[in-house]
């Protein structure tokens, strides 16, 4: 025996008026678990942007700190503000050709910088833009753990 639901779905279809809107009515109306599960899936939405907001404002508070506030070396913080590098932002919108290209690094420096951005989960050649209350990540770049095999080896950086 059809049920219900059934037997008002077939004659939507007999009568060729049924749309989309007049299909989940009748739905909800002889299935009111699917109403739950749309609240359900709507509050777990709501929550998952709630998340996202929350990180992206972490993201672009990160990228506008100074270099001179994070973990480096002295050795670190200097090569990179003589390479014009004063904050997260401008060091991860440098690409590896860009930093692989400059002389003031040796292979430490930039392994402590390899080893930074990845504690952070942030590449090389990001390309994003700081917004009010957060920030658009177009490019996420490429993972810093390539760059290090291009280093050479040098005991002595240049300041």
């Amino acid at each position: 025996m059809p049920s219900d639901l059934e037997i008002a779905l077939r004659w939507f279809e007999t009568a060729k008026k049924i749309d989309f809107t007049d299909e989940l009515l009748l739905n909800l109306v002889y299935r009111p678990d699917l109403l739950r599960s749309m609240f359900r899936v709507q509050t777990e939405l709501s929550k998952l942007r709630m998340t996202q907001d929350s990180d992206s404002q972490k993201l672009a508070e990160l990228l506008v700190t100074s270099i001179r506030d994070l973990e480096f070396s002295v050795r670190c913080v200097n090569s990179l503000g003589n390479s014009g590098i004063s904050t997260l932002g401008d060091l991860v919108r440098e690409t590896e050709g860009q930093m692989l290209a400059r002389k003031t690094f040796a292979k430490k420096t930039v392994q402590e910088i390899v080893y930074f951005l990845e504690s952070q989960s942030l590449n090389f050649g990001m390309v994003f833009e700081i917004m009010d209350g957060g920030i658009r990540v177009t490019d996420w770049g490429t993972p810093p753990i390539r760059i290090l095999s291009s280093i050479p080896d040098e005991d002595e950086e240049e300041f």
